[in-house]
């Protein structure tokens, strides 16, 4: 019986990025892609939002796009349970989707599918708590990936113990034995980008959660918003909010939307 793989948490230039395959087992039953920064992936966890859905003969194809790309994601008949769950989802919602990877090599071409296996709907708060969750999974990456590179590390045992994971190192060896290096910079520009546009994204979901009420203290708001935005950020983001015009203090720490 073969093992279920977990679902890794990527962002979409990981995805698209794909350009190898590892195989794993005794009868090499299970491919992985592998991702340009060393990731191995063979079940995906993507958050993003419904743009589209066309129904095909024998499958329907769905587009998901997070802040950096579009992706398609085949759902044949075998995942029944998401193709009931789309008929619940429409254009501009936001989900998160659980995928696997089917990848094949022919001739030297990579050639890869990405099928969903469910598809959640989401709130926007939720969506982009993923993301972010996603974006810091591959920037702890690019941080101990920058010291194997610079250390000059190609034993698995080492990179292991920087990696804090055998999983992580299988990946990273494999890519710097077939390619030689790994482009940190890239994807280093990657995380900076979904961190400036996830910060945007505070400053609308402070103020959405001011127009939904009459009126909202500071506290109120920490409480509701402390599992996604830090007290500090909250804090210089109401600021903002203030100095704009966008909403005003009707008593002390009290807030209130102006139309």
């Amino acid at each position: 019986m073969i093992e279920r793989e977990p679902a890794q948490r990527v962002l979409s230039p990981e995805l698209l990025g794909i350009d190898e395959i590892v195989t794993s087992g005794e009868d090499k039953a299970v491919k992985y892609g592998l991702s340009e920064m060393g990731l191995l992936i063979n079940r995906f966890m993507l958050a993003g939002q419904f743009t589209s859905r066309n129904d095909e003969e024998k499958q329907t194809v769905v587009k998901v796009r997070d802040s950096l790309n579009e992706v398609f994601l085949y759902v044949g008949q075998f995942y029944d349970y998401s193709l009931e769950l789309l008929d619940e989802i429409e254009e501009g919602n936001d989900i998160i989707a659980i995928g696997k990877i089917s990848i094949s090599n022919n001739q030297g071409y990579i050639s890869k599918r990405f099928y969903a296996e469910k598809i959640f709907k989401v709130t926007s708060a939720e969506r982009k708590y993923a993301e972010i969750s996603s974006a810091y999974f591959l920037h702890k990456r690019i941080i101990n990936v920058s010291r194997i590179i610079s250390s000059g590390i190609r034993e698995r045992d080492e990179i292991s113990k920087i990696m804090e994971s055998e999983r992580l190192a299988r990946g990273i060896e494999e890519r710097l034995q077939r390619k030689g290096s790994i482009d940190v910079e890239k994807f280093r520009a990657i995380v900076e980008s979904v961190v400036a546009k996830s910060n945007t994204g505070n400053r609308d979901l402070v103020l959405q959660l001011i127009k939904d009420f009459r009126e909202i203290s500071y506290e109120e708001l920490n409480e509701r918003l402390s599992e996604k935005i830090g007290a500090e950020e909250l804090e210089k983001i109401v600021e903002n909010l203030l100095s704009e015009g966008e909403i005003t203090e009707i008593k002390s720490g009290t807030f209130k939307y102006i139309p």
